[in-house]
């Protein structure tokens, strides 16, 4: 149905991306694009995709994640949230094959455990 685009908190340090029902690609790549337009993308933003709502990963997961993991190389963290066990064995293998995507892309179980997994990455590469 879509992918929605947000700020997370009052700073403007983390994005969020709340899937919801069937999603596609394309309405990632809308709402990616809408956060290029925002100008911050690249200097420090981290950014939360909630996929707790979304009910599916749309085909070839493995092409996309590729091309996104070097679309935004300068985005230091980006944390998923809500990710079922296809998701995350999807995120095992990719993190696997690339090694981009080691230190940036990680899991949590809410929202508020990818704020704090997000503060104590910033903290300790500080």
């Amino acid at each position: 149905m879509t992918v929605n685009l947000s700020w997370l908190d009052e700073e403007h340090t983390i994005f969020l991306f709340e899937y919801i029902g069937s999603w596609t690609w394309d309405e990632l790549y809308q709402a990616m694009d809408q956060a290029f337009a925002m100008g911050t993308v690249g200097i420090g933003i981290a950014s939360i995709h909630d996929l707790s709502r979304g009910n599916t990963v749309p085909a070839n997961p493995f092409q996309h994640a590729r091309h996104l993991s070097v679309t935004l190389p300068d985005n230091p963290i980006m944390v998923i949230v809500g990710a079922n066990v296809v998701v995350l064995a999807i995120l095992d293998l990719l993190r696997r094959i690339l090694h981009t995507m080691n230190g940036r892309y990680f899991t949590a179980a809410s929202k508020d455990e990818a704020v704090a997994l997000i503060r104590h990455q910033r903290t300790s590469v500080k």
